[in-house]
């Protein structure tokens, strides 16, 4: 199953009118896919890794030192629920 963030590329993202918020989101995800590797890497957490690894960033918005700061810690931790979210999927359909 390919992720929501693999399957809309930028162009089609503003046809279909999303927010320039959700846009950064999924830029983000596919970010974070490239560095990491996507579903393959992704499936290897379980739902705990997950709560652990956004309650970890969600220390940095606390930090944070000013608004665009603040906003990019913010789409991080979107993109991380997302590939949560994602793996969960997946996950479910194998069951």
């Amino acid at each position: 199953m390919s992720s929501f963030s693999s399957a809309i590329d930028g162009a089609s993202q503003k046809a279909i009118g999303l927010s320039p918020a959700v846009q950064e989101v999924i830029h983000e995800r596919q970010r974070q896919d490239a560095k990491w590797g996507g579903p393959e890497h992704d499936d290897t957490h379980t739902p705990a890794d997950w709560v652990s690894l956004m309650d970890d960033r969600l220390a940095y918005p606390e930090q944070a030192e000013g608004c665009d700061e603040y906003r990019k810690d913010m789409v991080e931790i979107a993109a991380l629920a997302i590939a949560a979210i994602e793996s969960f999927d997946r996950r479910d359909k194998e069951v």
